[in-house]
């Protein structure tokens, strides 16, 4: 049975958690992941870990929010 992680959206003073293996977290931020990277090589597509999720996600909105008021950040649960 695969590992499941939890991962923290925090938007707009709102938090959102999902939760899934990390195959279906790679599925389900696809998008802010191929988004961010077009502005920010450096964002992984395709992360090892769960840390390194979050870590892309962070960096993908803060490419895309630049000078967001209320930026959008991540966290990983339990960690």
């Amino acid at each position: 049975m695969a590992e499941t992680f939890t991962i923290i959206k925090n938007r707009r003073n709102r938090t959102t958690e999902i939760t899934g293996d990390l195959d279906y977290l790679r599925n389900y931020f696809a998008y802010t992941l191929s988004a961010g990277n077009s502005y920010d090589s450096k964002v992984k597509l395709t992360p090892a870990s769960a840390k390194t999720l979050v870590s892309s996600l962070n960096r993908a909105v803060d490419s895309l929010e630049k000078g967001s008021y209320n930026p959008t950040y991540y966290e990983l649960a339990n960690s």
